[in-house]
């Protein structure tokens, strides 16, 4: 396998008819998910080290610069992080961090980081402790993720500052 990057194409067609599409940056790294800042200025992006499935222990995140390119780390630890999501307001970039060093039977936590600046806050820790964020509610209060409930996966919420709290979990007999 090679490592993926990350490209933009233009949403506008030109003369011709054509999209142009342009890697954003170079990077020795592989790239596995990102997300574009409310503001669309920035894309946050989730790497790790090579393409194979061994290397998800080596995952950091970084920003990249649409305009420029220019790239600068964000989450960079001994801990694997993971699955950037910006708030809808900006003012949070959550992602999740494994305990450092990542172990295989994994364990992770939900991080708030201020793009302000300021030292990332991490979150109560939830169930299953492998949480699986898909999104913030739109007032930027609340996280949701998924996650194991015993045989099941269940949906959670998350606010900013509290306790997760359950939303729905599939009945046993469905």
């Amino acid at each position: 396998p090679k490592n993926h990057s990350l490209w933009a194409i233009s949403t506008e067609a030109d003369a011709q008819g054509k999209r142009e599409a342009r890697q954003l940056f170079e990077a020795p790294y592989h790239i596995t998910g990102f997300d574009w800042s409310p503001d669309s200025r920035s894309i946050a992006f989730q790497h790790q080290a090579a393409p194979e499935a061994d290397h998800w222990t080596t995952a950091d995140i970084s920003e990249v610069d649409v305009e420029s390119g220019k790239t600068k780390p964000i989450a960079a630890t001994k801990a694997a992080e993971s699955d950037p999501a910006y708030s809808p307001d900006g003012r949070y970039l959550a992602y999740t961090a494994t305990s450092e060093a990542p172990r295989w039977a994994g364990d992770s936590r939900i991080v708030l980081l201020p793009r302000q600046g300021g030292a990332p806050h991490i979150l109560p820790v939830t169930y299953d402790e492998r949480p699986n964020v898909i999104g913030w509610s739109a007032d930027s209060t609340r996280l949701f993720f998924t996650e194991a409930r015993h045989t099941r996966t269940a949906l959670y919420e998350m606010p900013v500052e509290g306790m997760p709290k359950l939303i729905y979990e599939p009945s046993k007999g469905t």
